[in-house]
């Protein structure tokens, strides 16, 4: 890094020890507030995955994606821009891992069907994939998962598949 020559001087012949650690102190503080710029400029990412399985009533995926991003920009107003909100309906069990790993989302929300045990999503043929709670648990002990502070749960009895997740992921709502 050549900061204000700040990379000169640290070359420069006869530089004392001490100009030395005054040039590495500047480096490491501009370093520092440029991560800081940088954490300050970046979004919130929202997952919204959405399951709608034949065979177990219909769930409303449009309207709830609708709502969801509407209610955020209500409630951020001008700072809606801060906010990306990804959303994936007829989520496939196997296509869950690849869109947390595409997208990189502090929160988790899964919009469908789920039982004390298991959220339901789809399979290639769009019947139903059962995830249980140990699946989910691997889920998001994932390497990949690492951003995800906030899991929300909008489905039936899912309060089991909460308390379980809430062990590795630190807010879930269900």
């Amino acid at each position: 890094y050549n900061i204000d020559g700040f990379g000169e001087a640290l070359s420069r012949e006869g530089a004392t020890d001490r100009a030395k650690k005054d040039c590495w102190m500047k480096i490491d503080n501009y370093l520092k507030n440029e991560k800081k710029k940088e954490q300050s400029q970046k979004k919130l990412k929202i997952l919204l995955l959405s399951a709608n399985p034949d065979g177990l009533g219909r769930v409303e995926e449009s309207t709830m994606i609708h709502q969801v991003k509407v209610n955020v920009q209500n409630a951020l107003g001008a700072r809606r821009d801060s906010v990306v909100i990804y959303d994936f309906p007829s989520c496939q069990s196997r296509e869950i891992v690849n869109q947390i790993t595409n997208h990189e989302p502090d929160i988790f929300h899964f919009y469908g069907h789920s039982s004390n045990v298991e959220l339901a999503f789809v399979n290639e043929r769009d019947e139903v994939a059962r995830v249980t709670i140990d699946g989910l648990l691997a889920l998001f002990e994932l390497k990949a998962c690492k951003n995800v502070k906030v899991v929300l749960l909008t489905g039936c009895l899912n309060k089991d598949i909460a308390k379980a997740l809430s062990s590795v992921v630190p807010y879930v709502i269900g």
